[in-house]
C-alpha cells in the first residue's frame, strides 16, 4: 500500500518496479510503501539516497522509487 502520495505510474525495469509518486498538496507529507525497499532514484535512474519504507515527500515534490520487487 502507497499512503501520503499519489501513485502516478508503476513500471518494470531490469531488476525489479519503478514506483513514480507526487505530492498533490501544498503541505509536506510523509511517503509510505508497505514493505518498500529500494532506492531513490533521479530521472536518470540512478540512484540517489536509499529507500526502507517511508520518506519526507515536499509540497508538489515527485518522487520515482526503485525496488527489487513489489511489494505485499
Amino acid at each position: 500500500a502507497v499512503t501520503g502520495a499519489e501513485v502516478s505510474a508503476v513500471q518494470r525495469v531490469p531488476g525489479g518496479i519503478e514506483v513514480r509518486v507526487w505530492n498533490p498538496s501544498e503541505e509536506p507529507s510523509t511517503l509510505r510503501i508497505t514493505d518498500g525497499v529500494g532506492w531513490v532514484v533521479d530521472l536518470r535512474g540512478h540512484p540517489v539516497r536509499p529507500f526502507e519504507g517511508e520518506t519526507a515527500l515536499g509540497k508538489w515534490e515527485i518522487l520515482t522509487i526503485r525496488m527489487p520487487h513489489l511489494p505485499a
